[in-house]
């Protein structure tokens, strides 16, 4: 689909869901609007739907590899709706760090530029990291929320020199289309198993992981 000129590469990576006031604000204005004249646009509807149930899976995701979430150490990488930007509008982190609160897991979150309007948002409620290892260290499972260009080039040996280096890339290749691949162990200080929250189209896009490490 992506070779087709008149659709092309952009904006066919799926991922944890759409922000920003634009684009949110033009579906809910558009149903409402067909409503008002008789008609049901399903299709609109369901786009909606799924973009508030989307960033859920990577809550799901979570549990699935922790069960329990109470007290364990949450890494949220990425906090505003789209990387280069520090716009927090509908970001897809927001609903998943209010879940991820109400399960009683304490949340570490980095944003190369968002971490100040964060702040504004959530308060004292969670911690705020400088940087990308310092946010992943003793974490028990990181969510990657923006595919800021940072995140891929982590180079995640610096959280402990002593086991295997292991890049983010590495990631994307373990990362399999249209399934959860729960088998998947990349290392780093310690175990971890990385799964999609979401069908990807393209192996190079990766944002919307999740990543649990195992003691």
């Amino acid at each position: 689909m992506g070779l087709d000129k008149r659709i092309g590469l952009s904006f066919l990576n799926a991922g944890i869901g759409y922000g920003d006031s634009c684009f949110p604000k033009d579906v809910k204005a558009l149903t409402a609007y067909s409503k008002s004249l008789g008609y049901n646009l399903e299709l609109l509807e369901a786009v909606e739907n799924v973009n508030e149930n989307q960033p859920y899976k990577a809550i799901q995701l979570c549990k699935k590899f922790l069960a329990n979430l109470k007290g364990k150490n949450i890494t949220i990488l990425g906090l505003a709706f789209k990387p280069n930007t520090d716009d927090m509008r509908e970001a897809r982190s927001i609903p998943i760090i209010n879940q991820l609160l109400k399960e009683g897991a304490k949340i570490t979150a980095y944003d190369p530029a968002a971490t100040q309007k964060a702040k504004s948002i959530f308060k004292n409620k969670i911690r705020y990291a400088s940087s990308t290892i310092q946010c992943l260290k003793e974490s028990d499972c990181c969510i990657l929320v923006t595919e800021w260009n940072e995140f891929k080039k982590t180079q995640t040996r610096r959280l402990h020199p002593k086991h295997e280096t292991t890049h983010p890339d590495r990631w994307k290749k373990n990362i399999q289309p249209r399934r959860v691949q729960q088998k998947t162990q990349v290392r780093c200080h310690r175990t971890w198993k990385v799964a999609p929250t979401y069908s990807e189209f393209y192996p190079s896009h990766f944002c919307g992981c999740v990543a649990s490490q195992n003691a």
